[in-house]
């Protein structure tokens, strides 16, 4: 045989040797999906968080709009006064106009970041349940891999397990409770 045709031989035999092992080893990859979405919108939980920082917004956007009002206002009176006032009054008042604009737009973002704290303080918590509910329900069905149903673009419904993950979290068993019991059937 010439060197040709061993070398093919040897590359065709290796590569027909990885695509045998490739093949079997997918062939063992169990995936599942869930829609984290789905499962934290329906924790009680999670509908408390949500109230409380609707709250807090609402409380917030009411501020806002009676900050804007104020300045509104401040702004038309501005408008139409400027042509009586003098220059150094006119000053004054565009810069009082501006420090109100200023004060407003500081709020908005002071507040904007302590929601978005408050709201990290009140689903952190939430999503470490699911987290934990997830690795239980993938345990028990022995899947690889669990995905987001968000970040997939098909998925056999057969392999959706958000209703599982669900069921894990209303039953509120203990996670290691509950993959010991797994490991015994």
């Amino acid at each position: 045989m010439s060197k040709f045709v061993r070398s093919v031989v040897i590359v065709a035999t290796v590569f027909c040797g990885m695509v045998a092992f490739s093949s079997s080893a997918v062939a063992q990859l169990k995936i599942g999906v869930v829609n984290t979405q789905t499962i934290i919108a329906q924790l009680p939980e999670a509908k408390k968080a949500e109230s409380q920082l609707q709250e807090m917004s609402g409380k917030v956007r009411d501020t806002l709009e009676i900050m804007g009002k104020e300045l509104q206002e401040a702004f038309e009176q501005y408008q139409k006064q400027q042509g009586m006032m003098a220059p150094d009054a006119k000053t004054k008042e565009e810069d009082r106009i501006n420090s109100l604009n200023k004060r407003r737009q500081e709020y908005q973002e002071e507040k904007r970041q302590e929601l978005a704290k408050v709201q990290e303080m009140l689903l952190a918590p939430i999503r470490k349940r699911v987290s934990e509910a997830i690795e239980v329900v993938a345990g028990n069905e022995k899947l690889t891999f669990m995905m987001e149903a968000g970040a997939m673009l098909y998925a056999d419904k057969a392999s959706d397990y958000t209703y599982k993950v669900l069921d894990q979290l209303n039953r509120g068993t203990n996670p290691a409770s509950t993959t010991t019991n797994a490991k015994k059937k």
